[in-house]
């Protein structure tokens, strides 16, 4: 155990104290991080992508002839211009799996992927994914946002 220390003027306990709040400070995000820094912020860029593509990273669309991305996380990718009918293909890292130009039969096999695969989605993309799962395929239990926004449609 460690001796009081004189805290005899009150420069001398302003010292004290900004020394110790200091150490603990700096102590403190390690022991108890705050619950933004276990999920990766979205940049600027992939916030301007969501703007532009409200399905980004879930679903792309990208041009004839141009590179198929290798994404982390299984993705569907739409071989035509934004928004428009084209081929579709499951895609995660360097495995590409045709689907044809039904981009729900798409959708649906992407889903079943993740759980066949025991594959994590981005946090970002969790609540959604979580709805369809406990909603249309009955796995697991309907989160309460899901909830609100099941009551907000009827």
């Amino acid at each position: 155990m460690h001796p009081p220390e004189n805290l005899g003027s009150i420069s001398r306990r302003s010292q004290i104290f900004e020394k110790r709040s200091g150490q603990g400070i700096v102590h403190y995000p390690y022991q108890r991080p705050t619950r933004g820094v276990k999920r990766p912020h979205d940049s600027e860029n992939e916030k301007q992508s969501r703007k532009l593509n409200p399905l980004h990273g879930i679903v792309e669309w990208i041009n004839q002839g141009m590179e198929l991305p290798q994404p982390d996380v299984p993705i569907i990718v739409v071989l035509a211009a934004s928004f428009d009918v084209g081929d579709c293909n499951i895609v995660w890292r360097d495995i590409v799996v045709p689907v044809g130009s039904d981009l729900l039969n798409a959708f649906v096999l992407l889903l079943q992927t993740f759980v066949v695969c025991n594959v994590k989605c981005r946090p970002s993309d969790k609540l959604f994914y979580s709805f369809f799962y406990a909603y249309c395929f009955k796995i697991g239990s309907l989160s309460t946002t899901g909830n609100k926004f099941l009551s907000q449609l009827n």
